[in-house]
């Protein structure tokens, strides 16, 4: 099990035998956001625009890199696309990014959604993001992203051109959106 606190501590609690490996990320300013993927990859942000990535062995964190600065103010959700090695990451500047788990570059960014009239800031802060679908399974990235004013966005990434697409919002008038999960057949 691997959890984050508002210290700045990540911590892995290996269940059978009851050890716990600390690992203290940030002195003391508390991590915002992380994801770890099944093959140990581990994404922690904190106070800032940047994010650390980890690999997880012998219940020990090791520093891979860090992504600098795929937006422009403090990340508050990321979630790990693992068959591609991709990270999808929102902020309080109102940005979905995408980037790559293996060279640390920010690949595609997503700032405003288009209307009829005219282009406009999307949402609040968003506080969750997921993948809906990804290669293999699909030929295109699906990401869904809820914000504080009750806001969903779903934005499309097609990685064989690399071109990005704004699919739709949906605006739920429910209040403050903190959480979105995926039901799928396993």
């Amino acid at each position: 099990v691997l959890f984050r606190s508002d210290d700045g501590c990540a911590c892995l609690w290996d269940m059978k035998d009851g050890h716990i490996a600390t690992l203290e990320f940030s002195g003391g300013v508390g991590i915002r956001a992380f994801d770890v993927s099944p093959h140990g990859q581990l994404v922690i942000a904190c106070e800032n625009p940047s994010a650390s990535v980890y690999t997880i062995s012998n219940d020990q964190f090791h520093l891979s890199g860090v992504i600098q600065k795929p937006h422009n103010g403090t990340l508050t959700a990321c979630t790990i696309i693992p068959a591609l090695q991709l990270v999808a990451s929102a902020a309080e500047d109102e940005i979905v990014a995408v980037s790559c788990l293996r060279t640390f570059r920010t690949l595609w960014r997503c700032n405003a959604l288009v209307t009829r009239r005219r282009c406009i800031s999307f949402m609040n802060t968003v506080t969750c993001i997921k993948v809906l679908a990804s290669p293999p399974t699909s030929s295109v990235i699906i990401i869904a992203a809820c914000a504080s004013d009750g806001t969903v966005l779903q934005w499309m990434i097609d990685p064989r051109d690399e071109k990005s697409t704004y699919t739709r919002t949906l605006q739920l008038h429910i209040g403050a959106l903190v959480g979105l999960d995926v039901l799928g057949v396993h």
